[in-house]
């Protein structure tokens, strides 16, 4: 697993209700990861969960 991954997976169990409110790219910034690596992390992370 790549550190943005884990980066993003932390983030989301802290902050679950954050995840929806605030914009994918303010999260990624908050990350320091591209916003477009952010897209494809979630949707790895979606792809997995189905």
């Amino acid at each position: 697993m790549c550190k943005a991954q884990k980066r993003y997976e932390l983030f989301y169990q802290n902050y679950p209700d954050l995840v929806n409110r605030v914009p994918q790219n303010q999260i990624a910034m908050y990350l320091g990861i591209d916003p477009s690596s952010l897209n494809r992390i979630i949707a790895k992370l979606k792809s997995k969960k189905i």
